[in-house]
């Protein structure tokens, strides 16, 4: 139906355009940014709890030793 109005008025010689673009408000950006945040919170947490299950030849690998290990996924998630 959109479509049948939106070719009529072509026909007829208007001009059809969108609105504008608004840029996003200061809200939008803080809740964008307050998700990215987040996002990487949680990444890290999951990296450090996976760090601290490695066994100790996974550890020494990657060379690391185990208290080292510990020590990172000790550390709070938003360092």
């Amino acid at each position: 139906m959109a479509s049948a109005a939106r070719s009529k008025s072509i026909q007829q010689g208007k001009v059809l355009t969108q609105p504008a673009m608004r840029p996003r408000s200061w809200m939008a950006a803080a809740a964008a940014h307050l998700a990215t945040l987040v996002c990487r919170w949680s990444g890290r947490r999951r990296q450090r709890l996976d760090l601290a299950m490695l066994s100790d030849w996974q550890l020494r690998d990657l060379g690391l030793t185990r208290d080292a290990a510990i020590e990172e996924a000790r550390k709070p998630f938003w360092l």
